[in-house]
């Protein structure tokens, strides 16, 4: 239940749009027992449910900017989503992160970062 709440925190401060319906989770319904954080998804639950939703009602998950419960593999199918409709993707991540080495690898662009204390 945190991480939705922990992920939107960090989008509103990098300025992206963070109201209701504007994240989608890509942990798997099934996995999940806890109810959404706020209110009930029009978007698609879970990684498995995105191309379902791209093939029969919209495009609606390529346009969102905010992505929860992610895990190395489920980014990584993202990411193929976005390739597989003609979108170039840029992967930002942290040279401290050892946790999703391989995610970067399926980007179109991979930038790394090391992190510095202000």
């Amino acid at each position: 239940r945190d991480g939705p709440i922990k992920a939107k925190a960090l989008a509103r401060s990098l300025g992206l749009f963070t109201d209701w319906n504007a994240h989608i989770s890509l942990k798997d319904k099934k996995d999940s027992k806890l109810p959404p954080v706020e209110g009930t998804s029009k978007l698609p639950c879970g990684i498995s449910a995105v191309r379902d939703h791209l093939r029969n009602v919209d495009d609606v998950p390529l346009l969102v900017s905010l992505f929860t419960d992610c895990e190395s593999n489920s980014m990584k199918e993202m990411i193929k989503i976005y390739q597989e409709n003609g979108e170039s993707v840029l992967c930002l991540s942290s040279t401290l992160s050892t946790n999703h080495l391989s995610t970067p690898l399926q980007a179109d662009l991979a930038i790394s970062l090391d992190p510095t204390r202000l």
